[in-house]
């Protein structure tokens, strides 16, 4: 049964793909070139998409468009789909489509790709702007004392529990 979702793709069939998916990311060059700030490589990104899509199957057979806007929203932030700094996640996705033969639409549900920016990127793009110097993350717990106030002249003051207390 060869459309059984289950089965595994057999290798020349994927190569296949992965020869089409070339072809396509070569004809979409000039996009991402635009799309991409001066310090990111075109060549550099499209290795990284490569490695992205070599490593997660699902991207190769998921809507061609929606990879490619996914690919280009992550070039137009700076970032680049390591996993790291974003990453290419595939949703099943309704989407509209127009029946060239009535005109009219129809709805269908395709495997659309999402970039998604991870922590690492967020904190580059913060970087990036030039008006943030850096950014801190940590954990309150219960029993650490912590006070905050929003506004014009907002603070933070967090001070854990000691070590030999039980931080709650």
């Amino acid at each position: 049964m060869p459309n059984d979702p289950g089965q595994e793709i057999a290798p020349t069939q994927n190569r296949g793909v992965a020869a089409v998916f070339q072809a396509d990311l070569d004809a979409y060059t000039p996009n991402l070139i635009q799309a991409l700030p001066s310090h990111v490589s075109v060549e550099k990104f499209k290795r990284v998409l490569v490695t992205a899509v070599s490593s997660n199957p699902d991207l190769l057979y998921a809507n061609r468009r929606t990879l490619f806007n996914a690919a280009v929203r992550c070039a137009s932030d700076g970032l680049i789909p390591d996993g790291r700094e974003a990453a290419l996640v595939v949703y099943r996705t309704r989407m509209k489509r127009r029946n060239p033969q009535t005109g009219l639409d129809i709805e269908e549900y395709v495997d659309a790709v999402q970039c998604m920016p991870m922590v690492a990127g967020i904190r580059k793009r913060m970087r990036n702007t030039g008006e943030v110097l850096s950014a801190d993350a940590h954990v309150v717990y219960e029993n650490d004392r912590f006070k905050f106030k929003l506004g014009d002249d907002g603070f933070i003051d967090h001070e854990p529990a000691g070590l030999a207390e039980n931080p709650g």
